[in-house]
């Protein structure tokens, strides 16, 4: 029940701050071993994945450590049953150990028959476009968990939004929900214009499972 409270709350909060227009949904069949594959171009972006996916796919998320660090923020995640990864941008070589072990959790929930929710790039977009770069998370998994059902999901239109890099800085998770909160209340009495998203997704025909990372890689840019 709390879990569908939450689902609820946080459409309603997403409905009156954007304007959403999903595509290919209503095509991805309830089952076991999805793998859903997004681009990442705001750290809001998960939520709208979670408020999307939730209750008919009950995904396990990929969190990070350092934006669930806030008590409120890691007890409503934990709900979830995510898998905690570390910022390895500031953890450096001492959350190599803690990262293999994460992958693992990931490999061992999908052949257990879990959805898995995970950001190839594993990190927010610096840039306008996706890149992947070295990223080999997709690749292990493949390789150990043949059989997963791989789903594509596109979101455009969060480029420039305070919740990513495109206003030039680092965001912060938590102060920007509580700035969205105040813009939403101020827009109940206030006109406040709603950003346009479009979310696709897709399973795709082709997937090179088997090929190499650089390969899948590409074909997921």
């Amino acid at each position: 029940m709390i879990r569908m409270l939450l689902v609820g709350f946080a459409k309603l909060f997403l409905r009156m701050r954007y304007r959403f227009e999903v595509e290919g949904l209503e095509k991805i069949p309830a089952g076991q071993r999805l793998l859903f594959l997004p681009n990442h171009p705001a750290l809001i972006d998960p939520v709208i994945m979670m408020s999307l996916l939730y209750l008919k796919y009950r995904p396990r998320p990929l969190a990070d450590q350092a934006q669930v660090g806030v008590p409120l923020v890691r007890r409503i995640v934990g709900l979830a049953n995510p898998v905690v990864i570390p910022d390895l941008t500031k953890a450096g070589k001492s959350a190599q150990q803690a990262t293999i072990e994460a992958m693992q959790q990931i490999i061992d929930g999908l052949n257990s028959g879990d959805n898995v929710l995970l950001y190839p790039s594993g990190r927010l977009y610096r840039t306008k476009c996706e890149k992947l770069a070295g990223s080999s998370a997709v690749k292990q998994i493949v390789d150990n968990v043949p059989d997963v059902q791989i789903v594509l999901v596109r979101t455009s239109g969060l480029w420039g939004s305070s919740f990513g890099w495109g206003g030039g800085q680092s965001p912060n998770l938590v102060r920007q929900l509580l700035k969205s909160i105040w813009i939403v209340l101020a827009g109940l009495l206030l006109f406040v214009p709603k950003r346009r998203l479009k979310i696709e997704f897709e399973i795709p025909a082709d997937f090179p499972k088997g090929k190499d990372k650089q390969t899948i890689n590409n074909y997921m840019e």
